[in-house]
């Protein structure tokens, strides 16, 4: 582990180590582990996808100061309410590991509910650029809309707020959660055999991202598939070999790019009232004629 200064620079240091490098390292190795040399030799669509991944991350970097700024509002207002909540005194005599489970079962349920809301009709323009991966690998999970960050972010105001937990726990579930999120997107068939109920596998994701009408909706958790279970939206019937992507209707253009999934949000979302007002003009226009 780098012990990085405890100052701004130390801490951009310590987020891109944790964030880009370790994980790069890491899973480069567990696709040899599963691969062998076939994971040094890439696909154009591998190639492709990588590429989009990290020129949408950079971008997302360069947004960060905004998007962050708008949670440091959000988060002030927020605080404002006086809105009650667990002091910290409480969780004193709990074991530090305790402590960073509790946040991650809280915050996977949160997840789960975050992920079905970016599914529906308002919020999929920001999710539809996550699915536009057609070659879905563990940098997939970096093709996330700074938008959508946002609306993350700010679903756990209340909770880290509220439940008041120290911030190792909160910073430790976040590592791990970027690490696991990257380790369900591998192009791997594992299931986790008698666990697969218990921990999401990289197969079971694999069903999300599929191009199949009996996946859609399904497989919503990030960690821990109970929720599925629990709420009806869980889907696994056995090695997944459908397509990964979006191959048409809403979100399928974001597959040309990083610039058009930037872009995809604003075009599908302005998409509505361009239509609305089209067939206004047309209605107007044939009742004139007759």
């Amino acid at each position: 582990m780098f012990n990085f200064p405890p100052d701004a620079a130390g801490q951009a240091l310590s987020m891109v180590y944790w964030t880009f490098a370790f994980p790069a390292l890491l899973f480069t190795a567990l696709a040899f582990f599963a691969h062998g040399r076939k994971a040094l030799h890439w696909s154009e669509a591998r190639r492709a996808s990588v590429r989009t991944n990290l020129f949408l991350t950079a971008l997302n970097l360069w947004l960060a100061p905004l998007a962050l700024g708008l949670v440091a509002i959000c988060q002030g207002a927020y605080d404002r309410l006086g809105v009650p909540h667990v002091e910290a005194e409480a969780w004193a005599g709990w074991h530090p590991i305790a402590l960073f489970l509790l946040y991650i079962l809280v915050m996977d349920f949160l997840d789960y509910w975050n992920h079905r809301l970016l599914h529906g009709r308002t919020l999929w323009p920001i999710h539809a650029v996550h699915h536009s991966d057609t070659d879905v690998n563990h940098t997939t999970s970096l093709r996330v809309h700074a938008l959508e960050a946002v609306v993350m972010r700010l679903s756990y105001i209340p909770l880290a707020t509220f439940l008041g937990l120290p911030g190792e726990a909160i910073a430790g579930g976040l590592l791990l959660h970027v690490l696991y999120n990257k380790y369900v997107h591998m192009d791997v068939d594992w299931d986790h055999g008698p666990l697969h109920y218990v921990l999401a596998s990289p197969r079971w994701h694999r069903w999300h991202h599929a191009d199949d009408p009996a996946a859609y909706g399904k497989n919503f958790a990030a960690v821990f598939p109970l929720w599925d279970l629990a709420f009806g939206t869980y889907y696994c019937p056995g090695r997944c070999t459908a397509k990964m992507g979006i191959s048409e209707g809403p979100g399928a253009l974001a597959r040309e790019g990083w610039l058009a999934n930037a872009l995809l949000p604003f075009t599908l979302w302005l998409d509505v009232p361009v239509k609305f007002v089209f067939s206004f003009v047309k209605r107007s226009a044939l009742r004139a004629q007759s």
